[in-house]
């Protein structure tokens, strides 16, 4: 089985780097051997250290798929000596400069080794800040009325998916982009082309290294007391011990990098800019009722949205609560939201919270929705009911997310109302979206997606965790021994 195949990879090379070993494993370098296994072959050759492993990746450079390619280039990164091999082969033409993307450039040229970035500054031609304000003054002269929203979304799929997820393509890595409130063009095109003239802390760069050598970049979006844990481009998701660390640092830089100039011409830019004010404007709502928002959860225009799921994900207060409780005299809070925007629905998400204290609970006890057109309803009203309001042990004011799906059938809406409920006191709402395209789950809550539970902490996938764990063990040293009963207690949970 090819779970098996791949953890066998994993370890081959650490008690056997004959060259038969080596033969065997790169022959999995083919296009006829799954990407998964190809995958594994690239990290076990890498990882070996072993000069002959990585002398056969670069025999099979010219064969590897993009993202063969973007695995390589991430494996070499991770460790000093293999940086070097990789300078190596760009100097040498075996790999173009264009071949490595910005973020990766951005790492090479801000390398804390010195030789290193001075080589990669040399190799890239990197612009000096007096440079980057002659570009962003020959990009403030494109005109948006030329861009199209179409040429803009492959722009955007190309060279921001990476780290920015909209109109449902992407990883999210960067600030949602669904969110900005600022849809200038001298905005977007700072933030684009000179992003460490303002650097939110939250997006800022880090490097960790290990104690045996290993090093990782990403922005830092997890602190435990045992571990950190950073997250890179394309979404990968690192978990490293304090006990591993041998220095964490801040760039004082975002992890977007400079230079997308190069990759973006003016008429493009013009297209993703358009493409960007399209997708990320925000959808208009108004509500009513007997309710009015705490003063703990301010009801703020500029951070109180929804979200239309079709074209990125953008939440109430920045996914965090806003809290309404009952202005009335009756005992349950009521809040009816009217959303005023033509769109096909076809699904209601709604991201609410469960706050438990002695005696009661704080949670809606009833969704209706409904839909019109030009004062015409759209047959009955849609009414959810069964709220997951199991006791949670949390304690007070401390809300627990929970996720509740309603399928509808599909509409082109001007006007959607959703009539909320609460059980009595409050309701804590976090998101509420409007999907083009089933959810698959008919009217059913549904369990909290990783990272949900907490913006202070993300889960990891357990098999990226098992995967993690075996590729840090050491044959023979007390690593593995720290490390095997983890695995088996992931792997059996």
């Amino acid at each position: 089985p090819e779970p098996v195949r791949i953890a066998a990879l994993q370890f081959v090379l650490s008690v056997d780097q004959s060259q038969q070993s080596l033969d065997l494993i790169s022959d999995l370098l083919s296009p006829q051997t799954a990407l998964n296994i190809q995958m594994a072959a690239l990290k076990s050759l890498i990882q070996s250290q072993s000069p002959a492993a990585v002398e056969l990746v670069f025999d099979n450079w010219k064969q590897f798929t993009p993202a063969l390619q973007a695995e390589v280039i991430s494996q070499l990164l991770s460790r000093e000596t293999s940086t070097l091999d990789l300078l190596n082969r760009i100097e040498q033409k075996v790999i173009q400069p264009a071949q490595i993307d910005l973020t990766n450039r951005q790492t090479l040229i801000d390398h804390k080794n010195e030789k290193i970035k001075q080589r990669a500054r040399k190799l890239f031609s990197v612009a000096t800040s007096a440079s980057r304000d002659a570009i962003l003054k020959q990009y403030a002269s494109i005109d948006l009325k030329q861009g199209s929203v179409d040429r803009g979304r492959l722009v955007f799929e190309k060279q921001c998916a990476s780290c920015h997820r909209l109109n449902g393509k992407g990883h999210v890595v960067g600030p949602d982009l669904a969110a900005l409130t600022d849809q200038s063009k001298s905005f977007l095109l700072t933030s684009i082309l000179d992003p460490n003239k303002a650097v939110d802390g939250r997006y800022a760069s880090y490097l960790a290294v290990t104690d045996d050598g290993r090093i990782t970049t990403g922005i830092l979006v997890s602190e435990q007391s045992n571990s950190i844990t950073l997250k890179a481009q394309q979404g990968k998701v690192q978990t490293i011990l304090r006990t591993q660390l041998d220095e964490l640092s801040n760039s004082g830089k975002s992890l977007m990098p400079e230079g997308l100039e190069r990759e973006i011409p003016p008429d493009a830019m013009a297209d993703l800019l358009v493409f960007l004010q399209e997708h990320s404007a925000p959808l208009k709502y108004t509500y009513s009722g007997s309710v009015k928002p705490d003063l703990n959860y301010p009801d703020d225009p500029s951070n109180l949205k929804l979200v239309n799921r079709a074209t990125g994900s953008n939440r109430f207060n920045d996914g965090q609560w806003v809290g309404f409780r009952s202005a009335g005299t009756e005992a349950q809070p009521r809040i009816v939201i009217d959303l005023q925007r033509k769109m096909p629905v076809n699904a209601l998400r709604v991201v609410y919270g469960v706050n438990h204290e002695p005696g009661s609970i704080h949670a809606p006890a009833s969704i209706q929705v409904s839909f019109s057109n030009n004062n015409k309803q759209y047959g009955n009203p849609h009414q959810f009911s069964t709220f997951d309001d199991h006791a949670d042990g949390l304690g007070l004011y401390e809300i627990d997310r929970r996720t509740i799906e309603i399928n509808i059938p599909e509409q082109r809406a001007q006007f959607v109302r959703i009539d909320f409920t609460g059980k009595q006191g409050w309701i804590f709402l976090s998101e509420i979206s409007l999907a083009s395209a089933s959810t698959g789950n008919q009217n059913v809550a549904v369990p909290v997606l990783p990272g949900e539970k907490s913006s202070k902490s993300e889960e990891i996938e357990p098999g990226a965790k098992i995967k993690s764990l075996v590729a840090e063990v050491k044959v023979g040293t007390p690593d593995e021994y720290r490390n095997i009963p983890e695995i088996w207690r992931t792997a059996i949970a």
